[in-house]
């Protein structure tokens, strides 16, 4: 019998990109587990023009569209046709997280999705912006020494 240490069970991340990779995915799996939550009264914020589960809908997915989008720029697939692509893929997921609402006993309504649309826009135009005035980022090594 073959004996293993309790290191070959620890994965290791090699580059910012695989870490960037892990944070979206916990980002993603919170955004599900917070959007099919059983419904809680969200109170209403005055001076608002907006509900604040609309605001709520555009933060969080403008937070997932920044984090997906600076880590396939981190993993070298920054081109042009990417951020259009990456929207498409966003959609399509707030459109699986609305439609999946209904089992956990919420309502899937279409002004949710259309305000994970614009903030999922927002977010990728800030990193698009941001990574066209600083340039190209290289992916980061975290075992090589100086």
């Amino acid at each position: 019998m073959r004996a293993y240490s309790k290191r070959c069970f620890v994965v290791r991340p090699r580059s910012i990109s695989q870490i960037m990779l892990a944070a979206t995915a916990c980002y993603a799996g919170m955004l599900l587990l917070l959007t099919h939550w059983p419904r809680v009264s969200v109170p209403a914020l005055p001076g608002l023009s907006l509900p604040l589960d609309k605001i709520a809908h555009l933060g969080l997915y403008a937070g997932l569209a920044m984090l997906l989008a600076v880590t396939n720029h981190l993993g070298g697939l920054a081109r042009r046709w990417f951020m259009p692509t990456l929207f498409v893929w966003i959609a399509a997921f707030a459109a699986a997280d609305e439609a999946t609402q209904i089992l956990s006993g919420r309502t899937c309504e279409f002004n949710d999705w259309l305000f994970d649309l614009i903030g999922a826009a927002g977010g990728l135009v800030l990193v698009s912006s941001i990574t066209r005035f600083f340039g190209p980022v290289a992916n980061i090594d975290l075992d090589r020494q100086p």
